[in-house]
């Protein structure tokens, strides 16, 4: 059923064009999700709230939201005075904060004019927004601190696999680490970030061993001179929209490298607004780390065992658990993970864990700024 599906798209798609002007199938299947991404994102605008909502709608859509991303909340306080609206939510410790405010902002909210802020104290984390209406709106949350935060970062994200259909789904503030160059990189960035997820540029280097997972020409790579190797960066940055920072791909033999790092760090630092640097630390000599920091570079490294080095997904929750208890002595976990729908299924079975453990998943950015 589903290979006669597949045969009938395809002569849908041929039957549309004469043999002399068919444009190659990959080229429409692209042309076609374009335009069905859309079609999506106006029939989702439709649905949002506006300007002209009524208040009383608008504390629901923001309920409703609330629990559509499966976070408990509790109302601590509420005032209403004709259209205007004070109203205060408690929400469980794990949540990031951060990552709420840029899925209202980005989604529910995008139709409205946004304004917030977020503060803490030695106890208690804040999340105050201000909705530009003719009406006064403010919309407050509270936490306390979780007891321990990870970052989980994504790698080799850039094509629309099974594993991303997972992730994009996920409530949390998982990051997407994207390989540049692919047909899909651009857009899957733009959809990603639409849903309130960090994104990074995951740039393909040299292994010391083996081939290199990555078909394009522009690794950095043995034999190119500094400027090439500013040049491919530069390139690679500017090809996908909305990235915070770059984690290297691969790369033992190119991060262990101090004149390719020199050269690499040089652009990133370079670049019109500030990136950040995780070393992924795929070799224990490698100088990554230490050659950003050297030059100011915000930077992380991978503090944690790659999580899905083995495919199984009982394997995979095992290391996740690992990576919870270990993080209450670490309280700060910078771990990896890939786009194989495996890993992603794992990591959904495991949300649960994270929350009872009251670990709070967090992004590179929120550790550095």
């Amino acid at each position: 059923m589903k290979l006669s599906l597949i045969a009938l798209f395809i002569c849908i798609i041929s039957s549309n064009y004469s043999n002399d002007t068919r444009p190659s199938l990959r080229s429409r299947i692209k042309e076609l999700m374009q335009s069905y991404q859309k079609r999506t994102i106006i029939f989702n605008e439709q649905y949002r709230p506006n300007q002209k909502t009524p208040t009383h709608q608008l504390q629901s859509y923001i309920e409703y939201y609330l629990r559509s991303l499966q976070y408990p909340f509790k109302i601590i306080s509420e005032e209403s005075d004709n259209d205007d609206l004070y109203i205060q939510y408690q929400l469980p410790s794990w949540v990031n904060l951060r990552f709420l405010n840029k899925k209202l902002s980005r989604d529910i909210l995008s139709q409205c004019i946004y304004k917030s802020e977020i503060s803490s104290s030695e106890v208690e984390q804040y999340l105050d927004i201000s909705l530009g209406y003719n009406k006064k709106i403010q919309i407050s949350f509270s936490k306390d601190h979780a007891r321990a935060q990870v970052a989980i970062i994504v790698d080799d994200m850039g094509y629309r696999g099974k594993g991303y259909q997972l992730y994009k789904k996920i409530p949390l503030s998982v990051t997407f680490a994207i390989l540049p160059f692919y047909e899909q990189s651009k857009l899957l960035a733009k959809e990603s970030f639409k849903l309130g997820y960090e994104l990074m540029l995951h740039m393909p280097m040299q292994p010391a061993k083996g081939r290199a997972y990555f078909s394009s020409d522009n690794i950095i790579k043995e034999g190119l001179t500094a400027e090439q190797i500013k040049s491919r960066i530069k390139s690679a940055i500017s090809s996908i929209p909305y990235i915070q920072g770059i984690n290297n791909h691969q790369g033992s033999l190119a991060t262990s490298n101090q004149m390719m790092m020199d050269s690499v760090m040089s652009q990133v630092i370079n670049h019109s607004s500030q990136l950040y640097f995780i070393d992924s630390l795929t070799s224990s000599k490698s100088v990554a780390y230490k050659t950003a920091k050297k030059i100011g570079i915000p930077t992380l490294k991978r503090s944690f065992a790659f999580l899905d080095n083995d495919k199984d997904i009982n394997k995979i929750k095992n290391k996740l658990n690992k990576l919870i208890k270990t993080s209450y002595k670490k309280k700060l976990q910078i771990a990896i993970m890939h786009e194989k729908r495996s890993s992603a299924q794992a990591l959904i079975q495991m949300i649960q864990s994270f929350k009872d453990a009251d670990i709070e998943i967090v992004s590179p950015s929120d550790i550095l700024y």
